[in-house]
């Protein structure tokens, strides 16, 4: 990396630090629960090492991890890798000179797409669960025990 991916990183970096103050001051939207704080990763902290850079904590007890970009490619890229590891972390992409309500709209939507992932895993468990339930009550009762006759 050179210095102006650098810094078109850390300017990125603070593009959506100032939209998660402005989304946590004054919620624009009520589809999402009010955010109680966020952490922005510190250069090799513990979030910086598993790929977060902010870990916006939210009203109903959730924390969403976010990661921010400067180019859709390096977003591909970053996904793809995610993807092998069965990660699932948005990605907001924000582009040099974007405009702060740009900003926003994008963390809104990033931390909708995590809540309904997150509500899509919970449900994907507990129908698994339910399944395998059935199975099991199913086994049960397919097998008599052998009658003894004399």
């Amino acid at each position: 990396m050179n210095i102006d991916s650098d810094e078109h990183g850390i300017a990125s970096e603070a593009m959506v630090e100032n939209a998660l103050q402005q989304v946590q001051n004054k919620p624009n939207d009520d589809s999402i629960p009010k955010i109680k704080e966020f952490v922005h990763a510190k250069k090799n902290s513990a979030l910086d090492r598993q790929h977060i850079d902010f870990l916006v904590k939210l009203e109903n007890g959730l924390d969403v991890p976010l990661q921010v970009k400067s180019s859709e490619r390096r977003r591909r890229r970053f996904e793809r890798l995610n993807a092998k590891h069965r990660r699932f972390i948005p990605v907001i992409v924000v582009k040099i000179g974007e405009a702060l309500e740009s900003v926003i709209n994008k963390v809104v939507a990033c931390i909708k797409l995590a809540l309904n992932t997150i509500r899509r895993v919970v449900n994907q468990k507990i129908h698994q669960k339910k399944v395998r339930e059935q199975k099991r009550r199913k086994r049960c009762f397919r097998f008599f025990s052998p009658s003894m006759c004399h």
